[in-house]
């Protein structure tokens, strides 16, 4: 994974016309939790991958509403990258959910669970 010719030869085999390294940024630990994705075939994996987002944020929108009432709109407005990243299959909403891990750590357990979840998405 950390070999950029390897890395190459392995995307060329799915993009055949590809230029140029598309490289993974993300520790390796995010690469096993992506793993069963790569079971389904790649269209059903990236609507697999929408939906789960989709969900997810969602989820954060309700956990946002839950903890600040109606100022939560504001907020989500403020972190507009989750709602524009889903569409092209980014994953600023998984990094939106460790954050709000992170921040519901701290509020519910402690203060260094709360800091490995933020080292964690910022890794």
């Amino acid at each position: 994974m950390h070999s950029p010719q390897v890395q190459l030869e392995r995307e060329r085999r799915f993009v055949p016309g590809l230029d140029a390294l598309v490289p993974f940024v993300r520790p390796p630990f995010y690469a096993l939790i992506l793993a069963p994705l790569a079971l389904l075939p790649f269209g059903a994996a990236f609507w697999v991958w929408i939906g789960l987002q989709s969900v997810l944020l969602i989820g954060c929108w309700a956990w946002a509403f839950r903890r600040w009432g109606p100022d939560a709109l504001v907020f989500g407005a403020l972190y507009l990258p989750t709602a524009l990243g889903i569409a092209p299959g980014q994953d600023c909403v998984v990094m939106l959910v460790i954050a709000i891990a992170a921040v519901a750590a701290e509020v519910l357990v402690s203060l260094w669970l709360a800091g490995t979840g933020g080292l964690m998405e910022y890794y």
